[in-house]
This record gives C-alpha cells, sequence and structure tokens, in this order.
C-alpha cells in the first residue's frame, strides 16, 4: 500500500495538462455533427442516490438543448469504482461519460483499488454541485448535540461507531482527530450508503458520517437525527444544524459531484460538455430542482476541479495510511 502511494504521489508530481495536437478546423469538424446519436452518461452507485438524482436532473437541462439525448445508466459496484473503470476504459469519441464524486475518484487509486489514476487520467469535464457532510445518529441514543456525543464517548471509549463509506474514511478519521476521540471512536467502513443507513437504523453503529443529498430524506422523516455539518456555514437545506466551525471543531468538507469523460478525449468535445453543464446548472429551474435535492449548484471548471483534488490527495493521504496498521 505505501509502495502505492509513493508511486501515485510521484506520478502526481509530475502530471501536466496535455492538450490535442489537432487544430482547430479539425476539432470544428468533430463537433460538426456532434452528438448524432446518443451519448451514455454512467452513474456507478445505484438509481435514487446522490449522484445519480443530482446528474439526472443536470441531464434533464442539458436534453432540452440536444438532438440526440444522454441515456442515464447505473453501473453499481466496489463503491463506485466498476462503472468509473467502464468509462476509463471506454474509447474517448464524446459518447460516454461519467457521473462521479472526484473525492471518491482519487480514493480509488490512495486505497490501492486499482493502479489507474483514475482522477488524473480521466478528463475531468466539471464539478457540478456542491454537497456537504452531516453527522447523524438515530433516536436510540438519544443524542441531540454532538457535546452530547462526545461526553458519552469519552465515558464509554470504544463502544461509540461510526460508519462512512470506504472513500469516505479519510475524511471520517480528520474529523475524530478533530474532536480530539482517536481511539476513543471506532470507524467502519462500509460500501455505499444504503448499507449505512440499516447500520445506523439497526444501531450497528451510532453515527452515519453521509452526503446531505443521501441522508436528507431520512433526516425529514424523523429516523435520523442530524448532530453537526462539516461546514463553515450552516447550508440552506439544514439551517438549524449547528457547522463544525461553530462548535469548535476544525474541519469542513465539501463533497463536489461533476462529470468525467475518458481519457483522450478531443478537447474540443470536453469543452462542448463544459459549456452545456454550465449552462443547465446555471439555468434557474436547474438550480431550484438541484436545491431540492439539499445540494447546492456550484459549477468549476475541470482544471480547477482537478487542482483541488490533487490538494486533497495529499492532505487525505496520511489518513489512508492508517487504514494499513
Amino acid at each position: 500500500m505505501m509502495k502505492k502511494i509513493a508511486v501515485f504521489l510521484a506520478v502526481l508530481a509530475g502530471i501536466s495538462v496535455q492538450l490535442s495536437a489537432k487544430s482547430g478546423g479539425e476539432a470544428a469538424e468533430n463537433l460538426a455533427n456532434y452528438p448524432n446519436k446518443p451519448v451514455q452518461l454512467v452513474v456507478p452507485y445505484g438509481p435514487g442516490g446522490g449522484t445519480d438524482n443530482f446528474a439526472r436532473i443536470v441531464m434533464k437541462y442539458v436534453n432540452q438543448k440536444l438532438d440526440r439525448p444522454v441515456v442515464t445508466i447505473n453501473v453499481e459496484g466496489a463503491g463506485g469504482l466498476i462503472g468509473a473503470m467502464q468509462v476509463y476504459n471506454a474509447p474517448g469519441d464524446g459518447y460516454t461519460l461519467l457521473a462521479h464524486n472526484p473525492p471518491d475518484v482519487a480514493t480509488f487509486t490512495i486505497l490501492g483499488q486499482t493502479d489507474v489514476n483514475l482522477w488524473s487520467e480521466l478528463e475531468t469535464i466539471c464539478a457540478a454541485v456542491a454537497d456537504y457532510n452531516v453527522i447523524s445518529t438515530n433516536k436510540a441514543t438519544g443524542w441531540k448535540t454532538v457535546e452530547d456525543m462526545i461526553a458519552y464517548a469519552k465515558e464509554h471509549p470504544g463502544e461509540v461507531k461510526i460508519g462512512s463509506t470506504v472513500p469516505n474514511q479519510g475524511n471520517t478519521r480528520r474529523l475524530i482527530n478533530a474532536m480530539g476521540l482517536k481511539g476513543v471512536i471506532i470507524p467502519v467502513p462500509y460500501d455505499g450508503g444504503a448499507a449505512l443507513r440499516t447500520a445506523l437504523m439497526g444501531n450497528h453503529i451510532q453515527m452515519d458520517f453521509n452526503a446531505c443529498s443521501d441522508t436528507r430524506m431520512v433526516i425529514e422523516s424523523g429516523d435520523y437525527v442530524p448532530l453537526l455539518v462539516l461546514n463553515g456555514a450552516r447550508i440552506k437545506s439544514l439551517p438549524d444544524v449547528p457547522t463544525s466551525i461553530e462548535r469548535k471543531i476544525n474541519i469542513t468538507t465539501i463533497v463536489p459531484r461533476g462529470f468525467y469523460a475518458p481519457k483522450g478525449t478531443d478537447p474540443a468535445i470536453v469543452k462542448f460538455w463544459r459549456d452545456a453543464i454550465r449552462a443547465a446548472v446555471e439555468d434557474p429551474a436547474c438550480a431550484a430542482d438541484i436545491e431540492k435535492l439539499g445540494v447546492e449548484p456550484k459549477y468549476v471548471n475541470g482544471p480547477e476541479m482537478k487542482q483541488r483534488i490533487a490538494d486533497l490527495v495529499r492532505e487525505l493521504t496520511p489518513y489512508f495510511e492508517e487504514l494499513d496498521k
């Protein structure tokens, strides 16, 4: 694992943006009849999840401007890796795209799940929305605030468990350290949000570290009790839930959700999708639909998103190293 991380960081240090050698005339020719058949958008999670919901909303508005539709399909498995690899291995002809969470794409390599540096080798089209991580408990614990949880955990070391998806394990450990509870709270990895919900509802874990879009419905139903949003300012979808910064817990996380194309896709096609997605996200009707999911429309261009993820990889790698110990 440590060898893979070392290789990964060496590759990271040498990354440069590679532009196609095609002339502007050739790029224009490629776009003249594009798309002339349906485009397949792979969502690497099950239907109804945070990524699936946001991708379908964005593409609903993109499709309003296209003669050929974008068709969204779900390719589940390995916490989002199988669908990502399917797109990685697809032709870079502009007819296969990926909706994914950039931090998750990076952790596949950090964890050694693949030798492919997916986050740097895939063409990052853009991020389109910002989601926020929420720490929730169940009604059985009786906790109403994060202070209740911290006090209980300190009195009962090793009894409190916090669940998160495998890609979120790095941030989970950051949170535990920020709360001063390393060795007191036990982090437990899960393959997906559905398994997390089942575990929390059955009290197999006492906290769920997950994105707002994946937990908002069970929060609204009263089955989940939100304790903390890992952000500096309160979010629109959970205005009554305090933030980590308010509670003097020095950690914030944002879950960008965005789009990728296979490596080697013509830059003109990548730009086509950047422009189309940006126009959709900035449409007030689309933005309103996005906000209903508990996330916020937030367009970030591909190169900027890739740089943010490079910085995140450097920050999270030491926490993932703990998984080997």
